[in-house]
């Protein structure tokens, strides 16, 4: 059995893109735990995702016009957050960036 170097090199690749994601886990876990750890009081929905799409912010929209009374939270990547999706819909965003 003969291994080409393409193989080779898609082995080391994968294997550090592993190794990434295993050691960068560990300070997210060190900041969870020392995070607060409050109870939130009143009724929150939140969308979590990489990638605002356009039905989130109806979604988000469509919460709000129909009078319900929850808090919305946009959790989306930074690089992928376009402003004009989010019709300022969400009381409140976070944005994250990963590695």
């Amino acid at each position: 059995m003969v291994i080409s170097k393409g193989e080779i090199l898609l082995l080391i690749d994968k294997l550090k893109s592993r190794v990434n994601r295993e050691l960068s886990s560990i300070p997210d876990l060190f900041l969870y735990y020392c995070s607060s750890k409050s109870k939130v009081e009143e009724k929150t929905i939140v969308f979590a995702g990489t990638v605002i799409h356009a039905r989130i912010a109806r979604m988000a929209r469509a919460i709000k016009e129909h009078g319900a009374k929850y808090n919305l939270v946009l959790l989306c990547k930074k690089d992928k957050y376009d402003p004009k999706l989010s019709n300022n819909c969400f009381d409140k965003i976070e944005l994250f960036k990963n590695k």
